[in-house]
């Protein structure tokens, strides 16, 4: 299993099939989407050293069905709570999951899971409403930004900054 203490900035699965990334400061855990099955997330995290128990919370960028897939299996599963915008959480279908894991986040506004501090920002994608991540931990800024058919100044400023950037995009 993961050390406590390592920090981990990693996409476990990325494409039209699935897409899921994880984040961790070695004290709190986050997945990021969740566009695979459960068992094909939990051989993933068993691949990267990581126990799925030690999972705290996870951020869905937006709905479309190769970023959630998994995601309300896994929530059930492991009592995650889901974070995505109002929106988001309107044109999911993740089945029924404990009203308490339904959390609500807004673009620009930061809040914190665990020892991570996180900011969605806006991202141009033909969904809901979609989000991009920075994440914050000591003095690292980490940003996340999935299927980016165009960058944009929104973007480009919430990317600047940041130690890392894991950036995807499966359209031209």
């Amino acid at each position: 299993t993961q050390n406590k203490g390592d920090a981990m900035f990693l996409s476990l699965v990325s494409g039209s099939s699935g897409n899921c990334s994880l984040i961790s400061d070695g004290k709190t855990t986050l997945l990021v989407d969740c566009g695979l099955s459960c068992k094909k997330l939990e051989e993933a995290l068993d691949k990267a050293k990581v126990d799925p128990k030690d999972i705290t919370a996870m951020l869905i960028t937006h709905e479309h069905s190769d970023h959630i897939k998994g995601a309300g299996i896994v929530s059930r599963k492991y009592n995650l709570p889901v974070f995505a915008t109002l929106k988001t959480h309107e044109y999911m279908d993740l089945g029924k999951i404990d009203s308490s894991n339904i959390k609500y986040i807004t673009p620009g506004i930061d809040f914190e899971i665990g020892t991570i501090g996180v900011r969605p920002f806006s991202i141009p994608h033909d969904a809901a409403d979609p989000v991009g991540y920075n994440f914050f931990f000591g003095e690292k800024k980490l940003s996340l930004a999935t299927d980016i058919g165009k960058m944009n100044d929104n973007v480009m400023a919430n990317l600047k900054g940041s130690l890392a950037v894991l950036l995807e995009s499966n359209h031209d």
